[in-house]
């Protein structure tokens, strides 16, 4: 596209150079004017029009007189205001366009930037000329081309940036990259006039300024200029724009190499805190770290794995983060990544607590552990070193044991505990030497027998002294441990003890001292026999019945039994739950009569005791219908399936001559609602 403007003078003026202190001789355009060797021309055109040119344009300036020809001498513009009515002292300062020899007496090219026609005032001074002149004026001819670039490449932390554009008719091209208003690069060149090829242009990453993360703009400029070969030639001037940005090249603006985190072990990956923990991670573009596991902390610079100690890390659920971070720019990039895993270790070793004398032969031992688990172990031995109890694993998280096994006074012990986490893992134990000492009241005396309605009777005295305050019962069976079956007694006594099956049975009443000593009896024992097999209603042990003979009774024995694999273990482990339980299956004959006693015990009781004669004892229910069988007028055969609910008979006897027990879905419980007969003297 080709563009031309033509410019008339504004104002004129001639200064002779040997008065350059008078106001100059005004010329008029079209007026006949002589010009002498000596003087200076000044003239002035208006610019405006050219705010919106391209950046370069070629120009010429005109002398016209009739057919004269003549030569412009030196050409230039000024670099000051020029106006009409100031007197200059002095030729105005000036900018010589050119200073050589003028070839062509016409016409003169010229080539200008945009730059001139815009930051200055405009002017033209011509010396050296002479002859009559009429006719002054600007021409100015130019080719205007836009052009659009591309780019490739917006990475800053890596790319070369390439501008590709085409600039057919241009021969010079200059190509800027700006960043928030300041070049951060340039490059310059030439290329054949007329060829039509790309040019690329490459700025390497290196040769680039970046001062910040914000968007490039490349700026392409190419342009080409020629001179006339005749005295009315026009020049050429060419000139191609256009503008590139990272941002409407890439759609969003330059990139950069960010942190990546691109995996962070252990991942769901159980560990054994006993051992060391290596955590390793693989990333990109990391300068620096931060590793934080529970209130851990770990950093640095650019390693990329680290070693948790053993014993560091407890047992539990862990989260495990990772930062990452890297400076551009003043500006801080990071990259997080969090994952969990489970840490199995041995639990740390409980502490006893720190009490070396007791008081009572049956103290309460504490401990306190910072680990959670679900067992403990506790064990007691004497000082020739034989183990006097241990309670082997109980499922528990408690922090306390009474001992359920009378300590001899003035008597040296050694206690130990030990606990088991979730994971199946026992921790060290802990171990401690105590003594006994406490004051006793005197040692009771026990006569036991067996009566002929099933029971044991326990008679025991203790002397009397000021030390006594109470008395208990403790009664082991043959698949029992000692438990107490009667206390707050006083110090002569005599109890029944009817809920018995059959074999022998083990007694020893403990006296307890006001200041907590205990003494005990000697163990006694005795024996009952039940004949064939009988049901009593355990709320009135007087309602029962016995069977003559040998009933069909099988006896299954219920136990919750689960299978753990648990962490570090290459097998499953078995675990016997606390429901323990049995489910007896029965069948035999009965006579008319004994089968209405036996529904009228069915009817009422809320649990019925079973007893025979191999020393089977069933505290339950009949949990199915009862089949009742004709064999022949007076007999009957009948069937049922009995289930043993939870009867305890810990604790049954208070002292107070009745025994206090309440009934819930199955099982006993006792808060001394309802009282069972028969109990006590």
């Amino acid at each position: 596209m080709g563009k031309q403007l033509n410019f008339n003078y504004i104002e004129g003026y001639v200064y002779k150079a040997s008065t350059p202190t008078s106001v100059g001789t005004p010329i008029i355009n079209g007026t006949t004017f002589t010009l002498e060797s000596t003087d200076v021309v000044l003239l002035k055109f208006d610019m405006s029009t050219l705010y919106s040119v391209p950046n370069v344009c070629l120009s010429r300036f005109k002398l016209v007189t009739g057919n004269n020809l003549t030569g412009f001498g030196k050409i230039g513009y000024l670099n000051t205001t020029f106006s009409a009515s100031t007197t200059y002292n002095t030729i105005p300062s000036k900018t010589q366009i050119y200073s050589e020899t003028v070839q062509y007496p016409r016409v003169k090219t010229l080539w200008f930037t945009s730059d001139l026609f815009k930051t200055a005032e405009y002017g033209i001074y011509l010396t050296g000329l002479t002859g009559p002149f009429d006719t002054f004026g600007l021409h100015v001819l130019w080719d205007e081309y836009s052009t659009t670039p591309t780019l490739t490449g917006s990475n800053i932390s890596k790319d070369n940036f390439s501008v590709t554009f085409k600039a057919d008719s241009a021969s010079a091209y200059k190509v800027t990259a700006i960043q928030n208003g300041k070049v951060i690069g340039t490059k310059t060149g030439t290329k054949v006039y007329g060829n039509t090829d790309n040019v690329v242009v490459t700025f390497l990453n290196s040769e680039l300024s970046f001062n910040s993360l914000s968007e490039i703009v490349f700026n392409v400029e190419a342009t080409h200029q020629s001179y006339p070969t005749n005295i009315f030639g026009d020049g050429l001037g060419v000139v191609y724009t256009g503008s590139i940005s990272t941002s409407s090249a890439g759609g969003g603006g330059i990139t950069y190499d960010t942190p990546t985190i691109v995996s962070l072990e252990p991942d769901n990956v159980n560990q054994n805190a006993d051992n060391n923990i290596t955590v390793s991670w693989v990333s990109t573009n990391q300068e620096s770290y931060v590793l934080t596991i529970d209130n851990l902390t770990y950093s640095g610079t650019t390693q990329k794995s680290l070693v948790v100690p053993a014993k560091t890390l407890t047992s539990g659920a862990k989260t495990m983060t990772l930062k990452i971070t890297k400076v551009l720019f003043g500006q801080t990039l990071t990259a997080t990544k969090t994952v969990t895993f489970l840490a199995y270790a041995t639990p740390n070793t409980p502490q006893l607590e720190d009490i070396s004398i007791y008081n009572s032969a049956t103290p309460t031992f504490r401990w306190s552990c910072p680990d959670a688990y679900t067992s403990y172990h506790f064990k007691i031995s004497n000082s020739n070193g034989v183990e006097v109890l241990n309670t082997n694993e109980v499922v528990s998280s408690a922090t306390s044991y009474t001992s359920t096994y009378a300590l001899a006074n003035n008597s040296t012990y050694t206690i130990a505990v030990r606990v088991k986490n979730q994971f199946g893992l026992w921790s060290a134990w802990d171990t401690k030497t105590i003594t006994t000492a406490f004051v006793v009241p005197n040692k009771p005396n026990v006569n036991i027998y067996a009566t002929n309605k099933n029971s044991i009777v326990i008679n025991f005295n203790i002397t009397y002294n000021a030390e006594f305050e109470k008395a208990e019962i403790w009664r082991k069976s043959p698949r029992s441990e000692w438990i107490r079956i009667a206390y707050n007694l006083d110090n002569n006594f005599t109890y029944e003890d009817e809920f018995l099956g059959s074999g022998t049975h083990y007694y020893k009443v403990r006296a307890i001292g006001t200041t907590g000593g205990i003494i005990e009896s000697d163990v006694v024992n005795a024996s009952i026999s039940i004949s064939n097999f009988n049901f009593a209603n355990c709320d009135n042990l007087t309602q029962s019945i016995e069977f003559i003979g040998d009933p069909i009774v099988r006896v299954q024995e219920i136990r919750q039994i689960v299978t753990t694999i648990y962490a570090g273990c290459v097998a499953p482990k078995p675990e016997i739950g606390e429901v323990k339980y049995k489910i007896a299956t029965c069948s035999f004959t009965v006579e008319a009569s004994e089968y209405d006693t036996f529904m009228d015990i069915f009817d009422s009781s809320e649990v019925i005791l079973y007893r025979d004669c191999r020393g089977e004892k069933i505290y339950g229910k009949v949990t199915s219908n009862v089949t009742k069988t004709p064999i022949t007028n007076s007999l009957y055969s009948i069937g049922f399936t009995f289930t043993e609910v939870n009867f305890i008979e810990k604790d049954m006897y208070q002292g107070s001559g009745n025994v206090a027990v309440v009934f819930f879905d199955g099982a006993y419980q006792f808060d001394g609602t309802v009282t069972f007969n028969g109990e006590g003297e």
